[in-house]
């Protein structure tokens, strides 16, 4: 009789045990699941706060869940690395996170104190404008060219003229005509050559001497020139070419007389 007691006694022991484990570990999985929730919803507002400050264009909820599987997947192999964890994910989670992990690291948005993150965000924002302030006094990242026109110089220079309207550019590129355009010139600084000369205003007109100096004039004048060489007789018409390519002196001449007939 004793021993029929003894065995209830411990039967009902093991009962007792039995369900103090199983409320334990529902108490436990209880607890686990608040703390998940707590954590979901912390990494949810987080990534709104990020995508409204960024500019992120995604969807917090999904970013959310794709970081849950992450974590998950970490937590079931804590040895792998952050783009092997990746690899896994399927590429919809992939796609989702890509845009926020690509602004923020991952610990800041998971582990980081409130403090810690809106540290992060707020750098992160400045940083991002100082870099869009810095690039509007930058070079154009590509400028669209047209050429305007191509000009035979008298030493047989060719040069081509292209331009860019959105930023008034003008561009001189001399070539060589026997071996096309894909042999440029581009040896020295354009502004010393004197087949560019005049290309970069196509208002001024470069005058060679017959001591193959070279100056630039402003196409107005030549037109005025051009005007009183039209009014002359053959020998005037002449004397004035002469005048007018002899050196910079008498084309001064030439000019100033040019400036006085209406």
């Amino acid at each position: 009789m004793k021993n029929y007691i003894d065995k209830q006694i411990g039967l009902n022991e093991e009962k007792q045990s039995q369900n103090t484990n199983t409320s334990s570990k529902n108490e436990r999985i209880k607890q686990l699941t608040k703390i998940n929730l707590r954590r979901r919803n912390l990494i949810q507002k987080r990534i709104s706060a990020a995508n409204s400050r960024l500019k992120l264009g995604v969807n917090p909820s999904m970013v959310t869940s794709a970081i849950d599987k992450y974590i998950q997947a970490s937590q079931k192999n804590p040895n792998l690395k952050h783009f092997d964890i990746l690899r896994k994910l399927p590429a919809q989670n992939r796609n989702q996170l890509s845009p926020v992990i690509n602004a923020l690291p991952l610990p800041i948005i998971v582990n980081a104190s409130n403090v810690q993150f809106n540290r992060a965000l707020r750098d992160i924002k400045l940083k991002e404008e100082t870099e869009i302030l810095n690039e509007q006094f930058n070079p154009p990242a590509m400028l669209l060219l047209k050429r305007q026109a191509i000009r035979v110089f008298p030493n047989g220079q060719r040069v081509v003229m292209y331009s860019d309207n959105k930023y008034g550019l003008t561009f001189p590129v001399p070539y060589d005509y026997d071996k096309g355009f894909g042999v440029v010139n581009t040896s020295g600084t354009m502004q010393n050559q004197p087949a560019a000369k005049g290309y970069v205003n196509e208002e001024m007109i470069p005058i060679i001497f017959a001591s193959g100096e070279q100056i630039e004039v402003e196409k107005q004048t030549m037109d005025k020139i051009s005007k009183v060489h039209a009014l002359l007789n053959e020998e005037n018409k002449s004397r004035l070419k002469d005048m007018t390519l002899q050196d910079k002196e008498a084309f001064e001449k030439v000019k100033q007389f040019a400036e006085l007939i209406k």
